[in-house]
């Protein structure tokens, strides 16, 4: 007596082996870096088309650990400072030394205006601490 193949269940994929999955794993994970890579080429092209952006050096940033992405470049950006209310850009040059290589955090912007930071500073003299 002669087997007969065993026919298709209604609805279900047929079975695959360990190594067909695997061989179909390896392909969705070169088509996921490849359309990484894609779009990390036009994401850079993007960046050298604002003005006065100055490009960031990846490398040099502190690991933040997140899904976010890094900062592909630094602009200038204003912002009122929380004490005295005054208005200040932080420049894309202050940013790059921040983030680069003071190690700061790549979630820290500033809030406070030059003045206000040195008075808060605990060695300084013209700060009472009553």
């Amino acid at each position: 007596m002669t087997k007969q193949p065993r026919p298709e269940s209604k609805g279900r994929p047929a079975a695959t082996s360990n190594k067909q999955k695997r061989a179909a794993l390896r392909k969705k994970r070169e088509a996921k870096v490849r359309k990484e890579a894609r779009l990390r080429r036009t994401e850079r092209v993007d960046v050298a088309v604002i003005k006065g952006a100055i490009a960031a050096d990846l490398s040099q940033q502190v690991p933040n650990n997140s899904y976010a992405a890094k900062p592909l470049s630094y602009v200038d950006q204003p912002f009122a400072c929380k004490d005295c209310g005054k208005e200040e850009v932080w420049t894309a040059a202050q940013q790059k030394w921040y983030y680069e290589v003071a190690k700061g955090s790549l979630y820290g912007r500033a809030v406070r205006c030059r003045a206000c930071r040195k008075r808060r500073r605990p060695n300084n003299p013209s700060v009472s601490t009553k």
